[in-house]
């Protein structure tokens, strides 16, 4: 069951296949069809403007190529690795080209000063994926400058093994 009372989760642009539009904003056009033409069994699409989230995009230091790193199983099991997209205006099909250009490699990419789009098999998995990405982002802001402990390599393959 899908919990839909968080003001965040009311804010999501959700679209159930490449056929059928669900989106109150059509902007989400372009980064939905990157995802649905490189990543043949998505079936939805999710994209936040999570606080977290779009606050992590707005920082200058992170990594582009794994943008939130491995702090917890479940953002591995859930998301996986995530790109940094560069920026383009809200709305510019430019965003659909640069998500293709990684050639469906991430189900998670994290727009520069703007926020998550996630994909997944179905409905519920792009929503829970985007939400772990969201506490993760929380996470990784809460304990910046402090010295972390990331999963190892080791325990990474371990999850994918297991979980897929």
């Amino acid at each position: 069951m899908l919990d839909f009372g968080d003001k965040e989760a009311l804010q999501t642009t959700c679209i159930s296949s490449p056929f059928t539009r669900f989106d109150r904003i059509g902007t989400i056009r372009s980064k939905r069809e990157g995802l649905y033409e490189t990543r043949p069994a998505t079936g939805a699409v999710v994209h936040l403007h999570a606080t977290y989230a779009t606050a992590l995009s707005c920082l200058a230091d992170i990594d582009a190529e794994d943008c939130v790193p491995p702090l917890t199983p479940y953002v591995i099991m859930r998301v996986g690795q995530v790109r940094l997209v560069p920026y383009v205006r809200p709305g510019d099909a430019k965003a659909g080209d640069l998500i293709r250009a990684l050639g469906g490699c991430h189900s998670a990419v994290l727009l520069v000063n703007h926020g998550p789009v996630v994909a997944g098999k179905d409905i519920a998995s792009a929503v829970y994926a985007a939400e772990e990405l969201k506490e993760t982002a929380k996470l990784l802001l809460f304990l910046r400058g402090m010295r972390t402990r990331l999963l190892t390599v080791e325990q990474m393959n371990e999850l994918k093994s297991v979980f897929g």
